[in-house]
């Protein structure tokens, strides 16, 4: 293994979420004729990686897959929007048939994620994958998630929402979604709250991504370490440019509010937190190499 590989797989530690449960997870099956299927539990979620992860799926110096093309085909019975989030990736992916080559590389700061309004979602990784890529390890692992749309009602529950803080720890992604229809009053809404913390020894990282938002009435509130970062609030849009790091506990907060010129239409917000060992990152970190 080269140098460079090895280098982005202890970095890919630092990236790595983590839930309170642990999350199953499933390896694209090497040399295959058709689309792994995979059912998606209400309310639940899959871990999905590579084959031969943490490997690459290229072989380096060429443009050939080392055991050809990858692909899956999720699918919800309760119909609910799924959406995959992708924690290590640094390839290239087909969604729903598309066409379309979206190029994936998560070795900064962003976290990258698409979502279907169906109860289906189909991702192919093929030989155009490697194509528009730096010259080093090609793969990806991520978390698909069932999520209740609620298209054409008011927030009444919390996806995912923690009763008590919970403990982040590695290779058990942690995701947080929320998506309603703004209504004229607060009486229909429910007020969200997550609550993290890391094991000892570790760090935890928040990324927060909102598509969709119509209503800046309705209040989100990022607490990391005690220090309240506000996301959003009346008249205004405040989002994070890039991760949020805290050492002892993180919080959102999400609290409705009225606008009635917003009425009727849809809003979507998706969170993500991981845990990782300082550490670790920080001696990664001097060698240079992208992460």
């Amino acid at each position: 293994m080269i140098w460079d590989v090895v280098v982005f797989l202890i970095l890919s530690s630092c990236l790595t979420l983590a839930w309170a449960d642990p999350v199953k997870w499933i390896s694209c099956p090497k040399n295959a004729s058709s689309p792994l299927i995979v059912d998606v539990p209400k309310d639940g979620r899959i871990g999905i990686r590579s084959y031969d992860w943490p490997n690459s799926m290229k072989v380096i110096g060429s443009a050939e897959a080392r055991f050809g093309d990858c692909a899956f085909q999720f699918q919800n019975a309760q119909n609910r929007q799924l959406v995959i989030t992708f924690l290590n990736a640094h390839v290239g992916v087909i969604f729903d048939g598309s066409g379309a080559v979206v190029l994936l590389d998560t070795t900064g700061h962003e976290i990258q994620r698409y979502a279907t309004r169906k109860g289906s979602l189909s991702v192919y990784f093929g030989k155009d994958s490697f194509v528009g890529l730096p010259e080093r390890w090609i793969g990806f692992e991520a978390i698909v998630a069932g999520v209740d749309e609620s298209s054409d009602a008011p927030i009444t529950a919390c996806p995912f929402e923690t009763t008590t803080t919970t403990t982040v720890v590695p290779d058990a992604p942690v995701f947080m979604a929320l998506s309603w229809t703004a209504h004229a009053t607060d009486d229909d809404y429910k007020t969200c709250l997550w609550s993290y913390a890391p094991a000892k020894g570790q760090i935890l990282k928040v990324f927060v991504r909102f598509a969709d938002f119509h209503n800046t009435y309705e209040r989100f509130e990022l607490v990391a370490d005690g220090k309240t970062i506000i996301l959003s609030g009346p008249g205004t849009m405040n989002l994070p440019e890039t991760a949020v790091y805290a050492t002892n506990s993180v919080t959102l907060l999400f609290k409705p509010g009225k606008d009635t010129k917003t009425v009727g239409k849809a809003n979507q917000m998706f969170a993500v937190v991981s845990a990782f060992d300082s550490d670790t990152c920080e001696k990664a970190s001097k060698t240079g190499k992208p992460h």
